[in-house]
């Protein structure tokens, strides 16, 4: 149901903030070997995401790897001492919510859209 799809896609888009947030920070704050791996995990979410829209992908073991990397880039970030801003958190729960509603609009669309032109 929606729940289960808000929790799911929530996974994702706190992930994607998560990995966004790390590569924005200043060089002298974060290592250049972690930001280069959070820009790698940020890029391979945002590739997902991209093609599980067009591909029946969304749940396999992909995205759990890349999920559980995005964990462990973010645990590794902890032990170096950054601690994730309060104010992001709010930030991506709305975001999910927000993209949730936007996607179940643009498929109630495509099958509209499929319906008349069918």
């Amino acid at each position: 149901g929606f729940p289960g799809f808000l929790i799911w896609l929530g996974i994702i888009v706190s992930s994607i903030f998560q990995m966004r947030s790390i590569t924005q920070l200043p060089d002298s704050v974060v290592s250049a070997a972690l930001k280069s791996a959070a820009r790698s995990v940020y890029t391979a979410l945002m590739m997902f995401a991209i093609s599980a829209w067009f591909l029946s992908r969304s749940y396999s073991t992909v995205l759990f790897l890349v999920i559980g990397v995005a964990i462990a880039v973010m645990e590794m970030a902890r032990r170096e001492g950054i601690v994730p801003d309060p104010k992001r958190e709010r930030i991506w729960k709305m975001a999910t919510v927000g993209i949730g509603c936007a996607i179940l609009a643009l498929i109630y669309m495509t099958v509209r859209v499929r319906g008349v032109v069918g």
